[in-house]
């Protein structure tokens, strides 16, 4: 499936609103949770920075790639 860059890149404009309305969180809502946690320390802006000397790629620059291979091994580890 070949996708545009432009559906490959859009703004996020809002977090969703959670609600614990049962003790157990879903993959989803973790990674929600992470994004907030990312926007509060401004790790995205200090990943970009440490990348910015670097060629962007095509479709991702290096800072976005990096910033997402961070959640999968946290989440992980939470499920031993």
């Amino acid at each position: 499936m070949k996708c545009s860059r432009s559906e490959m890149r859009q703004q996020v404009h809002a977090l969703p609103q959670l609600r614990f309305e049962t003790p157990s969180l879903t993959s989803f809502s973790g990674l929600v949770l992470f994004q907030q946690f990312f926007a509060t320390l401004g790790l995205v802006a200090r990943v970009r920075s440490c990348f910015a000397h670097l060629q962007r790629g095509k479709l991702f620059s290096r800072a976005t790639l990096f910033v997402q291979l961070i959640p999968p091994p946290l989440l992980a580890a939470a499920h031993p």
